[in-house]
């Protein structure tokens, strides 16, 4: 084994950086250790190799020997003490030290000298793994100085013009990140036949205390021309990080990487910023839509989600809103085995003005639930039923409606509007006993639909006088739009109506035993029904406490 280094300083306090190259013909994986007389730690994990054909590609004797050339870069955080005692031992498990190197007699290259004659992608992957370190004081100099290179680097690369290299066409859609540090940005990369795939690489310079996350092949893009089918060649990707922007960076600007074979592109982008719940709505309606989302890129997604927020306290002993004229009793169901799509309608709730008589909710099985919610900026405790029917024995009076809100719905400030129209549809037609509130693509005809009903509809401002006659379209698993219902209806008819303790189904069964002249439709733009697929999905339960976490400060 033939081995040197570049670089190893001590960056601040507990961190190391070291890179450099190694020739070896071991045939099992390289162990990498830093060694002193006092310890002896494996750093293996925090090893990025990459390849140096350069490196023998000069010399016959190593080629004809099949050796290989390999870049190795290494960012160690840990009580390390001084940089003198060390040394980086390589190896393998028969044979851990066929190479030493002794830190100390490689450190008078700058991290500066080293970054601007680095290759590209090292850089990239020094810039990410610098910005995993806490965003601590003890870190600030750290920060500052790769932050610093990174900004130089970044002026000298080339805002995005649809396309990252030339074999590569591709498209930013979404690029949004909020003050406190959440970043989304969504586009598509594909390369020509016979041509590999994009590897797809970011970073975001200024992030402190985070990752940036790529997901490829995250989404379906059948609107592009010549979109591969294939679900493992999905154009799509996403790219996602939590964490802390750097007050001196003067805009979020990140970094993306395209490297088709030996050909490597770059391009920059700005992140435009976005209010908290804007950017959760765009976020959670792409990772949920059932037409581009690939099956897997929810868990996938999840499993990067790592913000613990603790709860408030004292949360329980909240006042209630006060009802108002317009008296709603507020109905959750479709709450088993969906937990990221209940967080996301509890943020809809929070930043709504709803002041509802009660709130209840149906969770027909021992899911784990949080009972306290915040609606319209006030804490509510929810009462728990084990089926629709048991819902309905406390509502306020004859006046009072029932708003029927799926698990799977999100709903955008503009639906309190929606809400106040929809009242007062029923106010003016006694005929009608329930409003649908649905969104466009739930109201058109579809070839081919699981279940729909002939209903009388209202549409856009321009036709607000006159009903005409619509299709609901149920075609969504097990989903269903907000429904708002007579309180006095369902408590005549839930002995007859709900003998399931299914509340999805039972209130799809509602919707298609009233007759059409008793069920209208207000198409709306502000409520979003994702796919509630009849298999729920699969997270484990440190997943669902993350999206707890993620939420429950809202």
């Amino acid at each position: 084994m033939i081995a040197n280094m570049d670089l190893a300083r001590s960056l601040g306090p507990n961190v190391i950086v070291m890179s450099g190259w190694v020739i070896a013909d071991a045939k099992a994986p390289l162990q990498w250790r830093l060694v002193s007389s006092t310890g002896d730690a494996d750093v293996s994990s925090a090893v990025y190799t990459f390849a140096r054909p350069d490196l023998v590609q000069s010399n016959e004797y190593l080629l004809m020997h099949r050796q290989e050339g390999t870049g190795f870069l290494a960012v160690v955080h840990g009580e390390w003490g001084a940089i003198e005692d060390w040394r980086l031992s390589i190896g393998t498990s028969d044979d851990p030290s066929q190479a030493d190197l002794p830190l100390v007699q490689y450190g008078d290259t700058t991290l500066e000298q080293f970054f601007f004659n680095a290759w590209q992608p090292v850089r990239l992957k020094l810039l990410n793994t610098i910005s995993n370190l806490p965003d601590t004081a003890e870190h600030a100099t750290i920060h500052d100085l790769v932050e610093r290179l990174a900004a130089n680097w970044a002026n000298e690369i080339s805002l995005f013009e649809h396309n990252f290299s030339p074999k590569t066409s591709a498209g930013i859609e979404h690029r949004a990140r909020t003050p406190d540090g959440q970043f989304y940005v969504e586009g598509w990369a594909m390369t020509p036949p016979n041509v590999p795939q994009a590897r797809i690489s970011a970073c975001l310079v200024g992030l402190r205390g985070g990752q940036v996350h790529v997901f490829q092949s995250a989404f379906r893009r059948p609107d592009l021309p010549n979109a591969p089918t294939a679900a493992e060649l999905a154009p799509g990707f996403a790219i996602i990080s939590q964490g802390t922007l750097s007050p001196s960076a003067q805009s979020a600007t990140m970094i993306i990487e395209a490297q088709v074979g030996d050909e490597i592109g770059y391009s920059k982008i700005l992140l435009q910023p976005r209010n908290s719940a804007e950017f959760t709505h765009l976020f959670w309606t792409r990772v949920l839509d059932p037409q581009t989302a690939l099956d897997n890129i929810v868990t996938s997604i999840v499993g990067t989600i790592n913000r613990h927020l603790e709860p408030k306290a004292g949360l329980v002993d909240a006042p209630q809103s006060a009802a108002g004229d317009f008296a709603i009793e507020l109905v959750v169901h479709g709450l088993d085995s969906q937990s990221h799509l209940t967080h996301m309608l509890r943020l809809s709730l929070a930043t709504l003005s709803l002041a509802p008589a009660g709130v209840g909710a149906v969770l027909p099985d021992s899911t784990q639930f949080d009972p306290v919610w915040m609606i319209g900026g006030t804490w509510h405790k929810i009462e728990l039923s084990a089926c629709l029917k048991s819902c309905f024995g406390k509502l306020a009076n004859e006046r009072a409606h029932t708003l029927l809100l799926d698990a799977c719905c999100m709903l955008d400030p503009g639906f309190e509007a929606d809400l106040q129209a929809a009242n007062d549809l029923l106010a003016a037609d006694p005929r009608l006993l329930a409003v649908a509130l649905a969104p466009t693509d739930m109201t058109l005809t579809r070839d081919s639909l699981v279940v729909s009903q002939k209903v009388r509809g209202r549409y856009g401002k321009k036709q607000r006088g006159a009903f005409a006659e619509a299709t609901l379209c149920l075609n969504r698993g097990n989903s269903v739009p907000p429904l708002l219902v007579r309180a006095g209806v369902l408590r005549a008819i839930a002995g007859q109506l709900w003998t399931s303790p299914l509340s999805t189904l039972d209130v799809r069964r509602l919707i298609r035993v009233l007759p059409p002249h008793a069920l209208g439709i207000l198409e709306t733009p502000n409520v979003a029904v994702f796919f509630n697929a009849a298999r729920p999905l699969s997270l484990s339960r440190e997943q669902n406490a993350s999206i707890h976490n993620m939420f429950w400060w809202r």
